[in-house]
């Protein structure tokens, strides 16, 4: 197993989260712009 760092824990959320909401804003451009 390995073994991740609370900061690391942290950077991955933040990288995630980003993804997610970025996804969120492309699938609403998308589905307002039809």
């Amino acid at each position: 197993m390995i073994s991740l760092q609370p900061i690391e824990i942290a950077y991955l959320t933040a990288i995630i989260f980003a993804l997610v909401m970025l996804a969120l804003a492309w699938y609403t451009r998308s589905i307002k712009g039809k």
